[in-house]
């Protein structure tokens, strides 16, 4: 073995080849400028900015498990995408895929040959493709030197085919054998069927929707006749997902396309490939749906998690930003293929970038609207630039690689984990601080955009029903690891609470939609839940609410739910006004432009340490202790809440409250007792909530002191039980 092994980037393969590699000395390449013929009309480069790359992987004989001889790939120099040499045009495209912290200053590159079976070396195609059922040989890219403990392959990788070997091998017909990678630039229907036949036969009760929908689409495209028809509970459908566009958004949905031609490309395509699978029927939103007539819209939206959870298949245009991108492999042929050469009889197949990785980086995936179309749907056909991703409940395809050379690992659906959707009621905090990292067009579609998921949760084996949004939680213990879950007795005052733990991220009011501030629809910006962070059945809360209808009348919460409430918004003119009973102080907001060094903190509970420390800058709520201390805690406002920049310490002047919505104890800090609360502004007729605040007996900090000392009593704040009205 070289002596360079370790200190240098170099070649790996780590099985022996039965023939020689086109990089060995067959290769011939010339060292004089000239260009080598390599077979095929290809041609090895010796004078592009790589030529470096193709002359010293030419001269390396590679043998099993070991590394000839160590070559470094300077980073720097290579620039590659106008090359001649079809070797430099892979090593190019696998190039635009290094990850954006790489340093080339600081790191190293070395090229690869891998085989792609469950090593070290191919971990991300292992994750990807499941266990290859025969050694296979990748070309790739990783950083030097490399580390055995860790997955150091970069996930764009090249696979390397011996044609000769393999037309010549008595076991060419096996339909175990790896065959080829390939990059089809129009889309195989067939394959889609049996991908579509193997999730139909292998019984994927989970798949499945329903033989009688009860609730769906009013209306549906009929691809035979593109005529628009009334949609019947039997009817097998597709669903279309895809980004409208600004342009789209300005058009009328009454204008119904005379013929296919008239319709957008991604809408056109989506009809052609509802036939060719032998679907009749596809429900798209902007012609299944009357925009202009506001009963039906709004009644369609109810049921929208309902149309694409029923839905047989839907189709997810994760390519383009607008309703023109159109299908790629559908109308159009796809362009962003991976490149393919063959050179001294092997081929070298670029793989598509994997699927999961370039949906997560579309348009699509940013769209509000999109997330509950995924999530709710069971059978996902997506198209990208590059190739077709399937993924049903159990597992995936991709139409960029043949699936019989490979043994699949089932699905883990990229919107979400393999949790099974609904399963547990603490799901929902995911979704929502998903949801709310995701764009839209108009404001006012903020809520609408999450009724389908919210309509599906509340009719799981555990309802978990909302108000404006904000989830009411079962009357059950929420313990991922007891199944079923405990039922407990729960107040509803508790079980809304919970769903009030929620922050978001400097936003502003969303005033103008009429959302309430007591919900996270009413703010844009991202939104957390502490909850993430506490369990949620550790958490107390002595809360009573009550909404208030038009008429001013107060109605218990329960009363919306049970026994024959409604567990969704199906009523628009339901209150925003909500009223909560519970414990309350007043506080004043400070802002501080510096840091304040004559603070005190406690250190330590058992034995009492009281050390010195400071106030450092941003937004504090404070309020006075009885010995006339001064109590300061951290508040995370939900906008600006008017700090002066031309002073050093602002108070502000309105009256502030927080509203306690629950206190837990801490496990590790001998049963310490935090309280939870929302920081209210008092506006004309009630209050508005502007901030969230989390504290404990060791969380706030102390100014004023008589002296070095002072207990518990002197730091909690006095509190009283009143009822607060929440707009």
């Amino acid at each position: 073995m070289n002596s360079r092994e370790n200190s240098e980037p170099s070649l790996v393969l780590e099985r022996s080849l039965k023939r020689p590699f086109p990089f060995d000395g067959e290769s011939r390449h010339n060292t004089d400028g000239r260009l080598a013929k390599a077979g095929n009309n290809h041609a090895l480069c010796s004078t592009c900015a790589s030529a470096n790359i193709a002359a010293r992987i030419a001269d390396i004989q590679l043998a099993p498990r070991m590394v000839k001889e160590a070559r470094p790939v300077e980073y720097q120099n290579l620039q590659l995408n106008n090359s001649s040499c079809p070797v430099c045009r892979v090593i190019a495209w696998i190039l635009q895929a290094v990850p954006r912290n790489f340093r080339p200053d600081k790191h190293k590159l070395s090229l690869v040959l891998s085989t792609a079976d469950n090593s070290t070396f191919s971990t991300p195609l292992c994750s990807r493709f499941g266990l290859w059922r025969t050694p296979s040989i990748c070309l790739a890219l990783c950083v030097w030197p490399i580390d055995s403990n860790q997955s150091i392959i970069f996930e764009r990788v090249a696979l390397v085919t011996d044609s000769q070997s393999l037309l010549e091998s008595e076991s060419a017909t096996d339909s175990s054998r790896l065959q080829r990678s390939i990059s089809p630039r129009s889309l195989d229907y067939k394959q889609i069927k049996r991908w579509l036949s193997t999730c139909d036969s292998e019984s994927h009760s989970r798949c499945r929707p329903p033989n009688v929908r009860l609730q769906g689409p009013s209306k549906l495209i009929d691809c035979r006749t593109l005529r628009l028809v009334e949609a019947r509970p039997s009817y097998d459908y597709v669903a279309l997902s895809y980004v409208w566009g600004q342009q789209q958004h300005h058009m009328q949905s009454s204008d119904y396309p005379k013929c296919l031609l008239d319709f957008p490309t991604t809408i056109r395509d989506a009809v052609t490939v509802t036939y060719e699978l032998g679907y009749q029927y596809l429900w798209v939103d902007r012609y299944c749906i009357d925009q202009n007539d506001s009963t039906e819209k709004h009644g369609q939206i109810q049921q929208m998690g309902a149309i694409y959870n029923t839905a047989s298949l839907t189709i997810m245009a994760a390519a383009g930003s607008d309703a023109e991108h159109g299908l790629p492999g559908v109308s159009k042929k796809r362009e962003s293929i991976p490149p393919t050469t063959t050179i001294f009889g092997w081929t070298i197949n670029g793989f598509p970038d994997n699927p999961i990785k370039t949906i997560r980086d579309s348009v699509w995936m940013t769209r509000a609207w999109t997330y509950q179309e995924a999530l709710l749907s069971r059978r996902r056909l997506i198209f990208t630039d590059q190739q077709v991703y399937f993924e049903c409940q159990e597992l995936s395809r991709e139409d960029a690689y043949i699936d019989n050379s490979v043994s699949q690992p089932s699905a883990k659906c990229f919107m979400y984990s393999d949790e099974e959707f609904g399963r547990l009621p603490e799901q929902i905090l995911y979704h929502i601080e998903k949801y709310s990292l995701r764009k839209l067009t108009y404001e006012d579609d903020y809520l609408n955009g999450f009724l389908g998921i919210l309509g599906c949760l509340a009719e799981t084996n555990y309802p978990t029903p909302h108000l404006f949004g904000v989830p009411i939680f079962p009357p059950v213990t929420l313990n991922r690891k007891t199944v079923p879950l405990n039922r407990v007795d729960r107040s509803y005052g508790w079980r809304l609470m919970v769903g009030m733990t929620w922050e978001v991220e400097t936003g502003t009011r969303r005033r103008a939609q009429g959302f309430p501030s007591w919900s996270w629809v009413g703010w844009s910006g991202p939104v957390t839940y502490v909850t993430t962070w506490i369990r949620i059945e550790d958490m107390n809360s002595d809360c009573e609410a009550w909404v208030e209808n038009a008429a001013g009348e107060l109605l218990p919460l329960q009363d919306l739910y049970e026994p024959s409430g409604s567990s969704s918004l199906a009523n628009r003119s339901l209150p925003t006004v909500l009223h909560i009973e519970s414990e309350v102080f007043e506080v004043k907001v400070v802002y501080l432009r510096q840091e304040l060094h004559d603070a005190y903190i406690i250190w330590a509970k058992r034995p009492r340490t009281i050390r010195r420390w400071k106030l450092e800058t941003g937004y504090w709520v404070m309020w006075e202790g009885p010995g006339g201390q001064l109590v300061y805690t951290r508040v995370r406002p939900f906008e600006d809440l008017g700090k002066d920049p031309f002073k050093e310490v602002i108070t502000q002047a309105k009256n502030f409250k927080i509203l306690v919505t629950g206190t837990t104890f801490s496990t590790y800090k001998n049963g310490e007792k935090n309280m939870h609360g929302k920081l209210l502004r008092e506006i004309r007729d009630g209050y508005e909530v502007v901030g969230n605040v989390y504290f404990g007996y060791d969380r706030v900090h102390v100014r004023n002191l008589s002296s070095e000392t002072f207990a518990e009593e002197d730091v909690i704040p006095n509190m009283v039980r009143e009822r607060v009205r929440l707009l």
